[in-house]
């Protein structure tokens, strides 16, 4: 079977060309109806979007001004049977740059069409360029999921990828970078990944150090070790390890999402709860698990026995233990129920007081009840309090 092929060509208007993986020869062209569109800044071939028996075609516009609104950004799906449009989804607000980066989501909600995600990592829902992203359905457009950057100048949306299930419960899941996010160091980057089934946020990665620009790229690889979890790829094209700017790219195991949150930002000025849930399998059952937390943040994380964890241990680490238990940090300590899951809960009390914007990081353990013996060490998840 032979591929076609989408080419992006960033011109003063944009436009793509799409070529016969068999022959070689032009199939479309697909032009900016406007200049300055940046028509073709990204393409993607999502599948048959319309289930007529044709892959079809995504190609984002992220300062298209066809919204009224300059540089709100625009995405266009394309019919790979005639051409013809299929749909057409525009950014909110003016300088979203909406279309900045487009791809697949797989088949989300299981209503058997192909879903879509766009982001917009100039938007500026939660502060400057924060940033978001839009999760939509091929079957009628509709928003399935929405997010938002967390801080200024995160560039949340950057870029996405979907299609595979990486925590293999049969949905498939979704990345999302920021580029510019702050949480390890100035511009260190970091990734979230999100589950398909509910939207919840299953794992968060960051850069190393700053200006490593962690989650510029990404890319779903399938299942490389055939363990049933989908592996992923991160770039970090300006991390240090082998010199200035040398860049790095991650292939991440899907197997390692074990302790995921419904949520990754609350005030402090008011009460909230960040529910931790964990999962490390039936072969845990009736285990202890201990959650563990930190402010440092994740790298280079420390030993624990003899595994790693993603923590820097620091004061709140040291707090969270002696409060383990209490109602602020209710079931941070307990027993793995028989499918070895247990739900950990987080509560702010609200009224704190007005303070730069501050993340907590968890990661939970289990452990022999007998002798504290480590059996397995969870991602690390974290939540950003903020005025």
């Amino acid at each position: 079977m032979a591929l076609s092929v989408a080419v992006g060509e960033r011109q003063v208007g944009g436009h793509d060309r799409v070529f016969s993986g068999t022959t070689g020869t032009l199939l479309y062209t697909f032009s900016g109806d406007e200049k300055f569109t940046s028509f073709g800044l990204s393409v993607s071939g999502p599948g048959d979007i319309n289930n007529d028996g044709y892959c079809d075609l995504l190609v984002g516009a992220p300062r298209d001004d066809n919204n009224g609104k300059t540089n709100c950004g625009s995405a266009s799906l394309y019919s790979g049977k005639d051409g013809s449009v299929l749909q057409q989804f525009f950014g909110d607000s003016k300088n979203d740059e909406f279309g900045f980066s487009v791809s697949t989501a797989g088949d989300l909600n299981l209503d058997g069409f192909l879903d879509l995600i766009v982001g917009a990592p100039r938007d500026d829902n939660s502060a400057i360029n924060s940033g978001s992203v839009r999760v939509l359905s091929g079957k009628d457009g509709t928003t399935i999921y929405s997010y938002d950057g967390l801080a200024a100048d995160d560039w949340f949306g950057w870029a996405v990828t979907g299609g595979g299930d990486i925590n293999a419960d049969g949905y498939s899941d979704f990345i999302v970078g920021a580029l510019f996010d702050d949480s390890a160091g100035a511009d260190a980057g970091s990734v979230n990944v999100y589950s398909g089934k509910d939207g919840s946020l299953l794992d968060r990665f960051e850069g190393n150090a700053p200006g490593d620009w962690y989650g510029q790229s990404l890319a779903m690889t399938g299942d490389l070790n055939r363990d049933g979890h989908t592996e992923f790829i991160i770039g970090a094209e300006r991390e240090d390890q082998n010199g200035t700017d040398s860049g790095t790219v991650y292939v991440m195991s899907g197997k390692r999402l074990n302790l995921w949150t419904n949520t990754q930002s609350l005030p402090l000025n008011a009460p909230g709860q960040q529910a931790l849930t964990i999962d490390f399998g039936s072969a845990q059952a009736g285990n202890s698990y201990w959650v563990f937390g930190s402010f440092l943040g994740m790298h280079p994380g420390a030993t624990l026995g003899n595994q790693q964890i993603s923590l820097i241990p620091d004061s709140y680490t040291r707090v969270a233990i002696v409060h383990t238990n209490t109602p602020t940090f209710a079931q941070f300590r307990g027993t793995l129920d028989s499918t070895g899951h247990a739900i950990a809960l987080l509560n702010i009390p609200g009224g704190l007081p007005a303070m730069p914007s501050l993340s907590l990081y968890h990661a939970a353990v289990a452990v022999d009840a007998s002798n504290g013996a480590i059996f397995s060490i969870s991602n690390s998840t974290s939540l950003r309090l903020h005025n």
